[in-house]
């Protein structure tokens, strides 16, 4: 089973919001603050899923978001928290103050992420690519190639004995298996070299 539907979803508008809807929900939330978001479409007079109302709220219309760009400083930070936690966004968020995880989701993969690439740097190691590829070379050299893995398997298969069942020394009573014919032909083959 899963979770019921937050709404009915035949009747709810999707698209862009506009500056009336927008009211509506800074309205809504400055008498009653924020809560059950699954309410607050038919409290505030909004046909609208709770759902997109909570991300609208969230992401947008907050009091204390930033709306302008990022400055060098908050640039440097995310870059440093993905360098020691990776692409937890939220958790990079809660290092810049008015900035949703969404914001800076975006920035990394629209900005900084190509920014990194254009100094030679791997947005996932931050390291050099000289580096990385040096990295990989070693780590390949090590692997032993396909042609000696195919010939050593081979070599196991040709050596690897497999007697027929003579049927002198079948016990009686049980039911004889039928032999594929492809199986008795490598086998004699195997006895040949």
């Amino acid at each position: 089973m899963g979770r019921l539907p937050c709404c009915d979803k035949s009747n709810v508008k999707k698209g862009l919001w506009t500056a009336e809807e927008d009211a509506k929900i800074l309205a809504y939330v400055s008498n009653h603050g924020i809560g059950n978001w699954t309410l607050v479409p038919k409290k505030a007079g909004l046909n609208r899923c709770g759902k997109s109302c909570r991300l609208r709220w969230t992401n947008y219309l907050r009091p204390d978001l930033k709306h302008d760009s990022f400055t060098p400083q908050e640039e440097e930070r995310i870059i440093k928290c993905h360098k020691a936690i990776g692409s937890r966004w939220s958790l990079i968020a809660k290092q810049l103050p008015g900035r949703t995880d969404n914001d800076v989701k975006n920035y990394w993969n629209t900005k900084l992420r190509k920014k990194l690439q254009k100094m030679g740097i791997d947005p996932v190691t931050h390291k050099p690519f000289s580096q990385v590829f040096s990295e990989f070379g070693n780590i390949s050299g090590q692997l032993p190639s396909t042609a000696n893995r195919i010939g050593s398997l081979n070599r196991d298969v040709n050596s690897t004995y497999m007697p027929k069942t003579d049927p002198s020394s079948v016990i009686r009573g049980l039911p004889k298996l039928p032999i594929n014919p492809a199986l008795e032909q490598v086998q004699d083959n195997s006895f040949a070299s």
